[in-house]
């Protein structure tokens, strides 16, 4: 994803997306880039954050792919 949506819509495309993930269960990795939606991601309690790579020298998400991975309920 590159930052595709924001808040609410955010969440509910996050939401389903576990819903499904449960319902057929598969390993599942989300790539996201400038993940400025990542605190409600994490909130989830279901996604681990496993990878960053950063374009320039920023701190912020700007210029960041972070990637996670799905936790089994």
């Amino acid at each position: 994803m590159n930052n595709p949506f924001r808040g609410r819509i955010f969440a509910e495309a996050v939401d389903r997306l576990i819903a499904s993930a449960d319902r057929c269960p598969r390993p599942l990795r989300v790539v996201y880039f400038n993940p400025v939606e990542e605190p409600y991601l994490l909130g989830t309690g279901r996604f681990r954050h496993v990878r960053t790579v950063r374009r320039g020298t920023g701190d912020g998400v700007f210029g960041t792919t972070r990637v996670y991975e799905l936790i089994r309920p």
